[in-house]
């Protein structure tokens, strides 16, 4: 029995879940104060880094939204994780100051 005559839908709830949470960090954004720097300056915060999170979280939010309503993989959860984890990547190297710096303190 697989999970699409247990039911309900096998892909309910992933793609809903991580587009809740985008749209949570988007409103928190929103909130938020510009202005300022992480680990003496190597991640800031200023207007624009924040305007292009907001486009990132928003982009997440469709593809995910896409995603959901196809059936084009078994690994529903692991799809949405990676979709989830790059966006958390790429928000963070959009806050970058300088990458060998990132770099060098990740080692």
């Amino acid at each position: 029995m697989d999970a699409g005559e247990a039911g309900g839908e096998p892909h309910d709830g992933g793609g809903d879940a991580g587009g809740l949470g985008c749209v949570a960090a988007f409103a928190w954004m929103l909130e938020a104060v510009p202005g300022g720097g992480f680990c003496e300056g190597i991640l800031v915060v200023d207007p624009l880094t924040q305007l292009i999170k907001q486009v990132l979280l928003v982009l997440t939010v469709f593809t995910a939204v896409i995603a959901a309503e196809g059936d084009f993989t078994e690994h529903v959860g692991e799809f949405f994780a990676l979709l989830l984890f790059a966006t958390a990547a790429m928000m963070f190297l959009v806050s970058s100051e300088d990458l060998l710096m990132i770099s060098s303190r990740w080692r």
